[in-house]
């Protein structure tokens, strides 16, 4: 199971070009979701992929035989959104000591 969106990403199926090359996860990821290879880049840096896009992945999801719900979405946000928070509530600690 999936747990983040960047493993989401550095997983996504890799997709063949013309010449029979092999594209990376993430160009692969940006062009089915319909966005550029640097946004693509800064979600998997991020680990984050904002709501906005979720209609997109998912179809994209879809069509790629990946599986993958809006619970799984929502699961893989609020994990990032605890982390973000208790990473900024060991920074506040760090900075008072």
């Amino acid at each position: 199971m999936v747990e983040t969106f960047a493993d989401l990403i550095g997983q996504w199926p890799q997709a063949t070009n013309v010449s029979g090359r092999k594209l990376s996860s993430i160009r692969t990821f940006a062009d089915d979701v319909g966005i550029s290879y640097g946004k693509a880049q800064m979600m998997k840096l991020r680990s984050s992929v904002a709501a906005d896009y979720w209609p997109a992945l998912l179809e994209a999801a879809k069509s790629r035989s990946v599986p993958l719900t809006h619970k799984d979405l929502t699961r893989m946000r609020e994990r990032r959104v605890r982390n973000t928070r208790s990473g900024d509530a060991l920074a506040d600690a760090e900075q008072a000591a």
